[in-house]
């Protein structure tokens, strides 16, 4: 059951237009959120969740809702062209992305005292030398 509503994320990011933004986008940007959450949230916070959790979650959903709203400006963008010259909607898509980038940067900060650290992951991974024009190894 995710912490965050779909209250919590129309009243923190004003999508106040439900027919630009639907009930069942927010949803299951929720959902989503919740998921990717409860990946890395710490098993005493997931118990009893403080506000920061609630706050993140909201702050991760609403990001989604963000990004699904510029794939779909990137979708529905016309190319029109005047005298040879390319004309479109200044930035819309760019934007919303830039402001789903910010969401989720804050959300992570804000949870950051109720995360997992992260797993140690290989960089690199040497692999045994394998002759690719017939040469021999050395």
């Amino acid at each position: 059951m995710p912490f965050a509503t779909e209250h919590d994320v129309r009243l923190r990011f004003q999508f106040t237009d439900a027919a630009a933004v639907p009930a069942d986008l927010i949803e299951a940007a929720v959902e989503a959120a919740h998921e990717r959450l409860m990946q890395r949230l710490l098993p005493g916070c997931a118990a009893d969740p403080p506000a920061a959790v609630l706050l993140g979650e909201t702050l991760l959903a609403g990001a989604e809702v963000l990004r699904s709203l510029a794939a779909r400006e990137a979708a529905a963008r016309a190319n029109v062209r005047i005298g040879g010259q390319q004309v479109s909607a200044p930035g819309r898509f760019a934007d919303l992305m830039l402001m789903a980038d910010a969401a989720t940067d804050a959300a992570w900060h804000v949870l950051a005292d109720c995360l997992l650290p992260f797993p140690a992951q290989r960089v690199l991974a040497p692999t045994a030398s394998v002759p690719v024009l017939g040469e021999a190894v050395r």
